[in-house]
């Protein structure tokens, strides 16, 4: 388990693993800008913070200041997306292993 000041560095840390596989900046990610790639980035982010921390929607909302109705929409994506797409899924089990590692 991780305390509130380690959480929030490796959350950041996870962002930017993910905006760099993806091309585009933490900022962007943490962005309102709804460009497809942004935000394929952004969805994959949230799906891989849910994943290895175990953040609740709602917490993993506030850290894109999202709410937790459009977390679980994006988490929903990268699964349907994962299960019809197996380069993506590799992507996605690749960068949490790397996080993981």
């Amino acid at each position: 388990n991780f305390d509130e000041i380690d959480l929030d560095t490796f959350v950041d840390n996870i962002i930017e693993k993910v905006s760099f596989t993806f091309g585009v900046t933490p900022e962007q990610v943490k962005s309102e800008r709804r460009d497809a790639n942004i935000n394929s980035a952004r969805q994959a982010a949230m799906y891989i913070i849910r994943e290895i921390t175990g953040l609740s929607q709602d917490e993993v909302g506030k850290v894109f200041g999202r709410n937790h109705s459009t977390v679980n929409s994006s988490l929903k994506n990268v699964q349907q997306r994962m299960s019809s797409d197996s380069k993506y899924k590799n992507l996605i089990n690749e960068i949490i292993k790397n996080i993981n590692d």
